[in-house]
């Protein structure tokens, strides 16, 4: 900027009102994501990549779309078979991406959580009270625990 621009030695800052600074700023990464049903495939076989062969039957089945309440309940037999067959690191990243679908997902997302996987544990054949202990509290508190 030309100093001949300036007016009596004051710089153009000091023209400006100065407005109060917001007491916090909003920016996109420091907002939780939202887990949606759009997003939530992709999501889940990032977290549990073993689980894609039964996602795939599962969109085969209802000619590609998703019925996330059905598939919550596959969701928990297939917890229930690998913590049982000791693949104990698959069944508890299966229970946390579950736990933080309750915490971080849409209205939809976690009524099928709350609903299909939560109330529904306890109905299904071979499902051990020894699996619950390793779920996150989230999950727990869902379930009264």
């Amino acid at each position: 900027m030309c100093e001949g621009s300036l007016s009596a030695g004051r710089s153009p800052e000091h023209d400006r009102p100065q407005l109060p600074l917001p007491a916090r700023v909003d920016r996109w990464w420091e907002n939780p994501v939202v887990i949606t049903r759009a997003h939530f495939v992709a999501n889940l076989l990032s977290a549990v990549p073993e689980v894609d062969g039964m996602v795939r039957e599962h969109l085969d089945a209802y000619e590609g779309e998703l019925l996330l309440h059905l598939l919550m309940a596959d969701l928990v037999r297939h917890g229930v078979a690998a913590f049982e067959d000791g693949r104990s690191s698959e069944a508890r990243r299966l229970l946390e991406f579950v736990d933080s679908c309750l915490a971080e997902g849409d209205e939809y997302i976690t009524n099928a959580v709350l609903v299909s996987f939560i109330e529904n544990y306890g109905y299904g054949e071979d499902e051990p009270d020894s699996f619950l202990a390793i779920w996150p509290d989230g999950l727990r508190a869902g379930l009264g625990l």
